[in-house]
C-alpha cells in the first residue's frame, strides 16, 4: 500500500497573515511550540516563515521585530503538495527544492503540513529512495542511514 500525504500530514495548520509583524509570528510559534507558520494573504497560503527566518533576517540583522512584516522575511514561493501525493514523490520534491516543511493544499485551501522527518518516521525506507534521487542527504538525515 502506497502512503499519501493525507496519511501522514498534521492538521490543522497554524497560519499568520502576511501583514502581521514578525514579533507576533515569534509569539505564536513560541506559545504553540512549533517551528514555522504558513503565511497567508487574503486567506490563501503565499509563503512560510520559520524560526530560522526570524533569527537570520531579523535578530541577526538587529531589525525591530515589531516593525518588520512577516511578508518581508517569509520564504517564497511556497512549495506545496496535495493530499493524494505519494510520500516518496513528496520527499524527493522537498529535497530537490531544499525545503524541510511541505504545506498540503487542496483546491487552494491549506489542509495540512508535513516535514521530511514526518515522512521518514512514517516510511523509513524512503531514505533509500532519496539516496537514489540525490547524491547527498542533508546532515540531519544521515543518522537514519546508519540504523
Amino acid at each position: 500500500m502506497m502512503l499519501r500525504l493525507r496519511d501522514v500530514m498534521r492538521s490543522p495548520v497554524l497560519t499568520i497573515d502576511a501583514d502581521e509583524p514578525v514579533h507576533k509570528a515569534a509569539h505564536v510559534m513560541s506559545v504553540n511550540n512549533i517551528g514555522c507558520l504558513v503565511v497567508t494573504s487574503g486567506g490563501k497560503p503565499v509563503g512560510i516563515v520559520t524560526e530560522r527566518d526570524i533569527l537570520k533576517k531579523v535578530v541577526a540583522m538587529c531589525r525591530n521585530p515589531e516593525a518588520v512584516k512577516v511578508s518581508e522575511i517569509m520564504s517564497k514561493p511556497l512549495v506545496t503538495g496535495e493530499p493524494d501525493m505519494d510520500i516518496v514523490y513528496a520527499a524527493k520534491l522537498m529535497v530537490g527544492r531544499n525545503v524541510k516543511r511541505l504545506p498540503v493544499v487542496e483546491n487552494g485551501k491549506l489542509v495540512g503540513i508535513v516535514t521530511l522527518t514526518d515522512l521518514i518516521r512514517a516510511y523509513p525506507q524512503i531514505v533509500e529512495s532519496l539516496e537514489a534521487a540525490v547524491t547527498e542527504l542533508p546532515k540531519r538525515f544521515r543518522k537514519w542511514l546508519r540504523k
